[in-house]
Parts: C-alpha cells; sequence; structure tokens
C-alpha cells in the first residue's frame, strides 16, 4: 500500500522539528517490485476469484437453511462479507495490474485508486472477523449454559452485536483516512494530470491514535478466537467420548443422548475449523502489528515502507485466502450445508 513519499532514491527523509536523519529501507526497490508482480498480480487476483464464487455458492446454501438459528444466520452474514472482500480485492487487482503492466502515465492516479479500494477492504474484513468472533462466543458459552444463551443471544442480538462492532470499526476507520487528502496535479512534461495522495498536517498523531484502536480490536479478537477455540475443542473431545461410550452401551437412552448431541457437536465442529481459519490467517496480521507498534519507521510513511509493503501485500493475500476457503470448512464438517449443496449443484448425487 503505497502513496506519494518525497523520496527518489529509497531512503526516505524523516524529519523533526530540529533533526534531519536519512535512512535507507533493508528491502529494495527490485525485490518489492518482483513480490508485488508475483502476490498482486497473480496470486491474489486468482484467491480472490475463487473466493467470490465460493462465498456466493455459500450464501445461496445458507440462505435456504434455518436462519432462525443463530449460528446459520451468523454464517451468512460470514458469506456475505467475505463475499464483498473478495470482490473488492478482485477490483484492487485490477487496479494493481494497471499499476504495474499498464501504461506509465496511470500508474500514480490508479495507485492511488488502489490505495482506496485496500481503504474500503477494511470494512467487509472487519464483519468478517466480528461474525467469527461472535459465532466462537456464542458457541463457546453454549456448551456451558446452552438454555440460557439461547435465552439473551438471540439470532436478533447476535446480527445487532456485529452490526455495532462494525460501526465502531468503521468510525475509527473513518478518523484515520482523515490523515489524506486527495488533489490534482497536472504534469507540464506529459500534460496529464494525476491524482495525489497527500497528508494533512498532525498526521502522525492521529495515526498513532488510530494504530492503538484497531491495535485493541484486532488483539481482541483474536484472543477471543483463540480462548474459544481451545473451549471448543476440549468440548469436542468430551462429545466424542461420551459418543463412544453410548455407542458400546447400545441402550434406548444412551443412543436417544447421543442423537440429541450430534446435530450440536457437528456445528461445534464447524465453529472450531473456522476459528483455525481465522487464526492460521491472520498470523501475518500479528506480525504486522507487532511490528508497527515495535519498530521505528515500519508504516506506510516511515523509512521502512518497502518492508512494510511488502508484508502487507502476504497480509492481503492470507485475507483473502481467509474468505476463500471456508466452503471447504462447510462441506467437510456440516451434513447439513452438504445436504442443501448437492440438492443445488448435484441434484443426481446420489447419497
Amino acid at each position: 500500500m503505497e502513496i506519494d513519499r518525497p523520496d527518489v532514491d529509497g531512503a526516505v527523509i524523516e524529519t523533526n522539528a530540529t533533526l534531519v536523519t536519512r535512512r535507507v529501507d533493508i528491502t529494495s526497490e527490485a525485490t518489492l517490485w518482483l513480490t508485488s508482480i508475483v502476490l498482486r498480480v497473480y496470486v491474489t487476483p486468482v484467491i480472490s476469484a475463487f473466493g467470490l464464487v465460493t462465498n456466493i455458492i455459500n450464501i445461496l446454501v445458507f440462505s435456504r437453511l434455518n436462519l432462525k438459528q443463530g449460528a446459520t444466520a451468523t454464517f451468512l452474514v460470514l458469506s456475505i462479507s467475505d463475499g464483498s472482500l473478495c470482490l473488492l480485492g478482485i477490483i484492487s487487482a485490477v487496479f494493481s495490474m494497471l499499476k504495474y503492466l499498464g501504461p506509465s502515465h496511470l500508474k500514480r492516479t490508479v495507485n492511488v485508486l488502489n490505495v482506496t479500494v485496500l481503504a474500503a477492504c477494511t470494512v467487509p474484513k472487519y464483519a468478517s472477523d466480528f461474525s467469527t468472533v461472535v459465532i466462537a462466543v456464542v458457541r463457546c458459552c453454549s456448551v456451558a449454559m446452552p438454555l440460557r444463551v439461547r435465552a439473551v443471544l438471540t439470532v436478533r442480538r447476535q446480527l445487532m452485536l456485529i452490526l455495532l462492532l462494525v460501526l465502531t470499526a468503521v468510525a475509527i476507520l473513518c478518523y484515520s483516512c482523515t490523515i489524506y487528502k486527495y488533489i490534482l496535479v497536472r504534469d507540464p512534461q506529459t500534460n496529464w494530470t494525476h491524482l495525489i495522495l497527500t497528508l494533512t498536517p498532525g498526521f502522525t498523531k492521529k495515526v498513532q491514535i488510530s494504530d492503538q484502536y484497531r491495535g485493541v480490536i484486532f488483539y481482541s479478537s483474536f484472543i477471543a478466537v483463540n480462548i474459544c477455540l481451545i473451549i471448543l475443542i476440549y468440548a469436542l473431545k468430551q462429545s466424542s467420548q461420551f459418543r463412544i461410550k453410548a455407542t458400546g452401551t447400545n441402550t434406548s437412552e444412551g443412543l436417544t443422548e447421543d442423537k440429541t448431541t450430534r446435530k450440536e457437536r457437528q456445528v461445534v465442529r464447524t465453529v472450531v475449523m473456522v476459528s483455525l481459519v481465522f487464526t492460521v490467517c491472520n498470523l501475518p496480521s500479528i506480525a504486522l502489528t507487532i511490528l508497527r507498534a515495535t519498530v521505528p519507521g515500519f508504516r506506510t510513511v516511515g523509512y521502512l515502507f518497502r518492508s512494510f509493503d511488502m508484508l502487507f501485500m502476504f497480509v492481503e493475500a492470507t485475507g483473502m485466502t481467509s474468505a476463500a476457503i471456508n466452503i471447504v470448512v462447510y462441506l467437510y464438517s456440516n451434513s447439513n450445508y452438504r445436504k442443501v449443496f448437492n440438492q443445488i449443484f448435484r441434484p443426481n448425487h446420489k447419497k
């Protein structure tokens, strides 16, 4: 993610009231360019296109399931969010292709448009992350006190909670976007008008505040999902042991109990798999946020901006991967999903 920087050699000049220093990024321009071509022109577009198709399928399937169940409704929201993210990823990929492979006079304007699309990707990404958090937390609480959770955390309240969290995150995003300003600049040599993204006065303080709030949101979500993941894995293990004992006794009471818990195990298994995907695919984001907080200059406008851009491209790719592969989880762990999927896309399929 790039903006117009005051440097032509690759070493950004950083200034304060009394000191001017010149530092060189550890990532070369050639390395960044090659990585950009591979990830933004080839890898991420393919993942985004695949994710858009799979999430359209997910939306069709979940819309035919029982939306009165909290898990189904939240999975539908998750699919809509992931599909929107992949759609924006495709648009960003088009701008990236124009930037790296298109006419030179379009590169600066296309770059600004791409940055804008990447900023817009934050909204469905937040919606996807918060949906995953709500799914994991609600299912985790249901393991301990199922009746109380169903009474308190109704489907409507779960959806309202996701909406509230997304609106809060969007407000923080809008605040962080005030550090930028769009201007039109005409190049007298080529007579082309370029769209430029510049920094407004006092941007440093706004960036720090925005990073702090977004860090709290991200780490809270990541920690919550992983705590719930541990609890759900333990609950799934206990349920499997009970199932073995119930099957071994072969009594009507044991079989009835096993039948009533089979559906719950299926939901828990799906939530566990989705949470695992969330955790693994967010590891590059964890690295990015840690480096931004601990390494001076590791940010979009710092002297390590090329290293930041390179890691950010991996964050983009893994984010799209997380949005694209949930269909594999649903087909593997959810028999109701498989049933509706076969009815829609494989009507002649034999069980």
